[in-house]
């Protein structure tokens, strides 16, 4: 019964051929089976013939020998269960068993009833179920060479697809590591390139670095040149402011000294004319007055003589 169930679950995995081979096999088997149940069915008639009519067999005899051959459980005799038991035994080993019983049937045989008829009927069928045998073992092996056969071209194929995937495989491996290493050194290349740029723009930006740096300190040096220039410019105007307000000053107090000598000169030149006029008007006064005093005098004298000469008084001539 396992064998059974293996086959069938082989059958739905394997190939047609396969499939009709392992039918070929079990048709032979149940082929065979049959064939030596009948052989039996017609040994126990042979043998019922021969105790009834001859009386020659022993019945126990044979039924012990019987109970003994076939005896699969154990008990001392042939029963249902041994039938079980044996039905679900491999083919060729009932077939064995068979062969051995048939045998020691045909020795009981022939040393009571010397039989020959019947042993040659035996025999006969016993070569016919023989060469049935070998017809199903010639078939089995057919059907096991087939199998084979079949086996070995379904690992050939299995093989050579086998091939086929390594093959695919190992190409698909070469086109990932062709792949790999194309993405390697575009990735190395642009990494370079990424590292070159780096490289040049950090120059770039150094050298950039540099020049505003130059730039700053020039304009820086230029902004303080400038810065002292226009120091310089303006402590010079200042200075210059400075000497020129120290000018204007000393010229200012100079203008002003001489301005005020020349008010003090001209003050003291009109104090002089006014002291040399209201002296020469003194003078002029005093000469006037000497004048008229002395004039006055004059009349009065002149007046006197004319008085003395018997003249009358001259009336006065106003200037």
């Amino acid at each position: 019964m396992k064998q059974k169930k293996t086959a069938r679950g082989q059958g739905k995995k394997e190939s047609p051929v396969v499939n009709t081979t392992i039918k070929s096999e079990k048709r032979a088997e149940g082929n065979s089976f049959f064939s030596w149940i009948l052989v039996l069915a017609l040994l126990g008639a042979w043998l019922s013939v021969g105790v009834v009519w001859f009386d020659l067999v022993d019945y126990d005899n044979v039924a012990g020998v019987l109970g003994r051959l076939y005896d699969a459980d154990g008990d001392g005799d042939f029963d249902v269960e041994d039938a079980k038991v044996m039905l679900e035994l491999p083919t060729r080993n009932i077939g064995q068993k068979l062969k051995t019983a048939l045998k020691e049937q045909l020795r009981i045989i022939h040393e009571k009833i010397e039989a020959k008829k019947i042993a040659k009927l035996a025999l006969a069928e016993v070569r016919t179920v023989l060469a049935e045998e070998e017809e199903e073992r010639e078939a089995a092996r057919a059907a096991k060479k087939a199998k084979e056969e079949a086996e070995t071209k379904r690992q050939e194929e299995r093989l050579h697809e086998q091939e086929k995937l390594a093959k695919e495989k190992a190409e698909n491996e070469r086109l990932e590591k062709e792949k790999a290493e194309k993405e390697r050194l575009e990735k190395e290349r642009a990494e370079k390139e990424r590292l070159v740029k780096e490289k040049a723009e950090k120059e770039r930006l150094v050298k950039e670095k540099a020049e505003k740096e130059r730039l700053e300190k020039e304009k820086a040096e230029k902004e303080r040149l400038e810065k002292e220039r226009l120091d310089k410019e303006k402590a010079e105007k200042e200075r210059l402011e400075k000497e020129k307000a120290e000018k204007e000053r000393l010229e200012k107090e100079r203008l002003d000294k001489e301005k005020a000598e020349k008010e003090r000169l001209e003050k003291e030149r009109l104090e002089k004319e006014k002291a040399e006029k209201e002296r020469l008007e003194k003078e002029k006064a005093e000469k006037e007055r000497l004048e008229k005093e002395k004039k006055e005098q004059l009349e009065k004298e002149k007046a006197k003589e004319r008085l003395e000469k018997g003249e009358g008084p001259t009336p006065e001539r106003k200037d």
